[in-house]
């Protein structure tokens, strides 16, 4: 599968795509992404203390630790 990436400023409304020979008469897919959107938030281990109460995480915990020792 052949990818054209291009990273533009538009002025307009208006985008005229010229597509190589070989993607003539092809079925093809145009996606048109903002790259000016915010920065999500990513939760960190700070951020999330307090969020869950402290038998659920101990729970959780517990479940983890139990699945990664059936991998041994």
């Amino acid at each position: 599968m052949e990818a054209i990436r291009h990273i533009m400023t538009n002025p307009t409304n208006h985008l005229e795509i010229t597509l190589p020979d070989n993607l003539v008469n092809e079925k093809i897919e145009v996606i048109i992404l903002s790259l000016n959107e915010p920065k999500k938030n990513v939760a960190t281990y700070k951020s999330l203390m307090g969020s869950m109460p402290e038998n659920e995480a101990l729970r959780m915990l517990e479940f983890i630790e139990s699945s990664r020792n059936e991998w041994e």
